[in-house]
């Protein structure tokens, strides 16, 4: 009987290593109660606290009289030994690369080597999706030309032509942009880093939504700087949040999705719109607008910020990575006329120019009527997408997310933790999205970001026999 008990209270303490092993209990953390573990874990309470007692005479928890137990505030990636703690020793803890919790653990896999249809969490097209060699006679002119540029540096405002296909582009949205006011970059994500480091310094603010696109989130922090978030409700953000946010926290910066939000799919209301600006403008506060999947939307009456103010308060990116493949690293960052200048030079200061090659690709590509063709059918395959996944998500259990528009993504509250769920699809592999990445404070979530084009059957399954668990 003594060694049945011992054995319970060893897999206690190795449930919550493994936890903060994976950061899903970061230092400083309180974690669950010790009736709320008993339950979750269907064990005694006697149990849960015999194992809490041991975690924290080996250093891993502080105990605080009239609050619980928190992750020891200078446990910073302890070595988990048999010096330290013997009652699991024995135990085989996942190496940082196998962490399916962590934001750069998901970025390379959806950057590497996990199956195309084994990623529902992913937020790239299927590969099906792609014309079969749709886009070769483009790529083949630029090919052709390479001795009329490949010897030299691109200019370090961008391509030129590729420069005023942006502008006509947006103008077709309600956006006037001038090509004198753009800079290209690697990437959307490139465009973002490029005015935060132009914009911001260590320890400012930045406001961001929440939920939203993960890779935002650590890039910020990475640079020190403090990330605070508003909730991003279907017709854009809580107004009244982010006017409390704005009086008191003193923040720079607000990036955003105002179409197809991510990972939402949610797309901002006008009324809303307008009193976001007029609360920045009020509190000196400039606006990021991240439109990466804005060539899913249908038409052009989805709304963005730049349509709605000169380029005085907004700074807009947007880019042919999600429609045309991940490999096509170019992005373009619309600028403020106080700003461009600015921007070109952090540019010039911080990569010089940008492959011109890969830039005429773009144009060539974005000129070629192959690309309107495929934007179509990609709009109409995602229709069909939303159409076949949402009977089938009800028949499961998840309630299909109103007011979503026909975007890519969709967020669902599956009524479990999407940590432990996301662990274990890793062990079935299929890579997920936990919901508790797309916030900056990496609170436990139920929601996780679903890519509607890459729901197959057998992840349905999967998923449907996994919500079926007690």
């Amino acid at each position: 009987m003594k060694n049945q008990k011992t054995n319970k209270t060893q897999r206690v303490c190795h449930w919550v290593l493994e936890k903060i092993h994976w950061q899903v209990y970061l230092p400083g953390q309180r974690i669950p109660s010790v009736r709320a573990l008993a339950q979750k874990l269907s064990v005694s309470t006697f149990t849960v606290a015999q194992a809490y007692d041991q975690l924290t005479a080996h250093g891993h928890l502080t105990a605080v009289r009239g609050s619980g137990y928190y992750v020891n505030s200078r446990l910073d990636d302890r070595a988990i030994t048999s010096d330290n703690q013997p009652v699991t020793s024995a135990a085989r803890l996942p190496a940082l690369t196998e962490n399916v919790l962590e934001t750069s653990w998901l970025l390379s896999h959806l950057f590497s080597e996990h199956p195309d249809n084994h990623a529902p969490g992913s937020g790239q097209l299927p590969q099906s999706w792609w014309p079969a060699g749709g886009f070769q006679s483009a790529t083949r002119r630029v090919v052709n030309q390479l001795d009329d540029f490949i010897y030299r540096y691109g200019y370090v405002q961008g391509y030129q032509p590729l420069r005023e296909v942006f502008a006509r582009q947006l103008d077709d949205v309600g956006i006037r942009a001038k090509p004198d006011n753009m800079v290209t970059t690697a990437g959307v994500s490139g465009a973002i880093e490029l005015l935060v480091n132009y914009l911001l310094k260590a320890g400012d603010t930045v406001i961001v939504d929440e939920p939203c696109w993960f890779w935002i989130i650590s890039c910020l922090q990475q640079k020190g700087l403090r990330v605070l978030s508003v909730q991003r409700h279907h017709d854009g953000p809580d107004v009244a949040q982010l006017e409390k946010i704005l009086s008191h926290e003193k923040p720079k910066l607000y990036i955003t999705n105002s179409v197809l939000h991510n990972p939402t799919s949610f797309n901002i209301h006008p009324a809303v719109a307008y009193q976001v600006l007029n609360l920045l403008r009020a509190h000196d506060v400039y606006l990021l607008e991240d439109d990466i999947y804005g060539a899913f939307s249908v038409g052009s009456l989805a709304l963005r910020y730049a349509a709605l103010d000169p380029f005085e308060r907004v700074f807009y990116t947007g880019g042919p990575s999600k429609i045309l493949g991940g490999n096509w690293r170019v992005g373009l960052l619309c600028c403020p006329d106080a700003h461009i200048e600015g921007v070109i030079r952090q540019k010039l200061l911080s990569n010089m120019a940008t492959p011109e090659l890969t830039e005429r690709g773009v144009y060539q590509l974005w000129t070629d009527n192959a690309y309107r063709k495929h934007v179509t059918h990609v709009q109409e395959n995602l229709l069909k997408a939303h159409e076949q996944l949402r009977p089938r998500l009800e028949a499961i259990g998840i309630a299909y997310p109103k007011n979503c528009q026909m975007g890519l993504m969709i967020w669902v509250d599956t009524g479990k933790d999407t940590v432990e769920m996301a662990l274990a699809a890793h062990k079935a592999g299929w890579l997920l999205a936990p919901g508790h990445l797309f916030s900056p404070r990496q609170n436990t979530s139920t929601c996780m970001r679903l890519n509607v084009a890459k729901c197959s059957d057998a992840f349905l399954t999967w998923l449907a026999g996994y919500l079926s668990r007690p």
